[in-house]
């Protein structure tokens, strides 16, 4: 009787233990805010529209508050990501070996049915038929992280022997819309939001070079996040396609937006060596360049 009561004691004990263990878990998550990083595809005000219902549904249904972050620029936000400002982040910048080696990035997601693919556009009436063409010419490109509008096109330049006259833009939002009303006669950019934004108007604009499919954006998360906080936010947003709210919430955004957001799916590293490669190889000729 003895040995049982004692047992028993020892049982409470060890469960109150725990009990106390999921309390201050769950206090610390309801008092943590994460930053939730996203590259400059678009402006910020129309990253804000898409991102933010999401992260609020996001804390509804965990409990994990997620802030949205960026900078007003591509540049300004490469510059965050490599102070590590960013807790999550989605865009390919987080490949980069400057931000995965010192800060433990890694691959969470990436959306479902959704590619994309790395273009070098012109008007359809200007004279470039080739890349050729673009010697010496000028391109407009956005910031040197962005892998499928800026790397990949300058490996396709490079590639050819073809030398250009790049010119910054802060976002392939804004680039677009130039390119658009006329503004720019040569781009690269990622292909599959140029062609929503140009819908109905194919005839505007001839594709002189355009990369294979490519793994939609993935969305990483820094080694300082708890393990616990990253498998929650994981499963919670492959899970928001099955979640009533989750579904308006997409539904609504897939009204006002040319991307449609099918959901996300578990992604790792693996799936984007082609990227990490990349990225070293734009780094290596830098280098050079210095040297």
């Amino acid at each position: 009787m003895v040995n049982n009561t004692l047992f028993s004691k020892k049982l409470s004990f060890y469960f109150a233990l725990i009990g106390l263990f999921v309390l201050y878990q769950h206090t610390a998550l309801a008092g943590q805010t994460y930053r939730f990083g996203v590259t400059n595809v678009e402006t910020v005000m129309t990253t804000a529209a898409q991102w933010n219902p999401i992260l609020a549904w996001l804390e509804q249904r965990t409990g994990i508050r997620l802030t949205l972050q960026m900078g007003m620029n591509a540049e300004d936000t490469q510059a965050r990501l490599m102070r590590g400002e960013y807790d999550f982040f989605l865009g390919y910048p987080l490949l980069q070996d400057a931000v995965r080696e010192p800060l433990g990035f890694r691959v969470l997601l990436k959306s479902k049915n959704v590619s994309n693919r790395s273009a070098i556009v012109v008007q359809a009436k200007s004279r470039y038929r080739s890349l050729s063409d673009l010697k010496e010419a000028k391109l407009w490109v956005t910031h040197e992280s962005a892998f499928i509008a800026h790397t990949l096109p300058m490996a396709a330049l490079s590639g050819a022997a073809v030398k250009v006259r790049l010119q910054s833009v802060s976002n392939q939002e804004s680039l677009v819309m130039a390119f658009k009303m006329g503004q720019i006669p040569a781009a690269a950019l990622n292909l599959g939001m140029f062609e929503r934004a140009m819908a109905g108007h194919s005839e505007d604009y001839r594709i002189l070079w355009s990369s294979a499919d490519l793994p939609s954006l993935p969305i990483g998360v820094q080694n300082s996040v708890p393990l616990g906080v990253a498998e929650r936010v994981q499963a919670a947003l492959i899970e928001m396609v099955n979640d009533e709210a989750g579904q308006k919430i997409l539904q609504s955004l897939n009204r006002r937006m040319g991307a449609k957001l099918s959901g996300w799916q578990v992604a790792t590293d693996a799936e984007y060596q082609f990227a990490i490669a990349g990225y070293r190889q734009l780094e290596r000729g830098k280098l050079a360049c210095d040297d």
